[in-house]
């Protein structure tokens, strides 16, 4: 998902697309840079992908740091829209509705925002990539990794990711690997 206000914020987030109705509805976890984009802000970009590096960017880059996770380079814009370059479906969008809400599982508590978006027009058809892939459900956990609070759910998490990761090689799977030791990935 691509949200702009003072600065353009890409992040990694999962969504249900009803494309008989539209709409496209997702949750977005508190404090995050999304969530205030879109309190100013009500439109977005919500992109598919078959690039597992752009995820990791989204994903564990950034971190509610007033920089954007995605160079311009990256990013392509279309009226006020802006969207990555690596996209293989883009989701042009505008809030409708927002409830709030607070969560709670193994790893504590998180306020969250359920929202619903209309889908005003979209392009591209090709693939993207899902949970299949041992690096996107890696980066899944290992988002939550700088939220939570004790080094015994931070373990937890470490742990988790590392056995999804198993046998995995290669400069992402390192990368996801240090987010969750603490270094920079």
């Amino acid at each position: 998902m691509i949200s702009w206000n003072g600065h353009v914020n890409a992040s990694a987030i999962g969504a249900d697309i009803d494309r008989d109705e539209l709409e496209l509805k997702f949750r977005v976890y508190c404090p995050s840079d999304t969530e205030r984009n879109l309190r100013v802000n009500p439109r977005f970009t919500y992109s598919l992908t078959d690039n597992p590096r752009l995820l990791f960017k989204a994903a564990l880059t950034g971190n509610n740091q007033p920089v954007c996770e995605l160079n311009k380079g990256e990013i392509l814009a279309k009226d006020d829209f802006h969207y990555p370059r690596d996209a293989t479906r883009v989701y042009f969008c505008q809030l409708k509705d927002s409830l709030h809400g607070t969560v709670t599982d193994e790893y504590g508590s998180s306020e969250y925002y359920e929202h619903t978006a209309s889908i005003l027009h979209h392009h591209g058809d090709g693939v993207s990539i899902g949970r299949e892939d041992p690096h996107i459900d890696a980066m899944v956990y290992a988002s939550r990794y700088n939220l939570v609070d004790g080094e015994k759910i931070k373990n937890e998490i470490r742990q988790r990711v590392k056995k999804i990761l198993k046998g995995e090689k290669g400069d992402l799977t390192e990368r996801i690997l240090m987010h969750v030791e603490g270094g920079e990935p």
